[in-house]
């Protein structure tokens, strides 16, 4: 099994949802759109506290 997941939504709404601010993630990383079979060699966003601080990065899957 590989481990496939979903990220239904794009990196705008979940940083709405979260209440944080990701522009500049935008510029540097793109506003992909939703994925329903994220797969490994694919870069999902992931969303981590760094420094007190939400952000959004794409990170190679797999």
């Amino acid at each position: 099994m590989c481990g496939r997941f979903e990220q239904s939504e794009t990196p705008r709404y979940y940083g709405d949802a979260l209440s944080t601010h990701i522009s500049r993630q935008l510029k540097t990383l793109g506003d992909n759109g939703p994925s329903y079979n994220v797969a490994p060699g694919q870069h999902p966003w992931m969303i981590m506290l760094h420094n007190g601080e939400l952000l959004f990065i794409g990170t190679p899957l797999g």
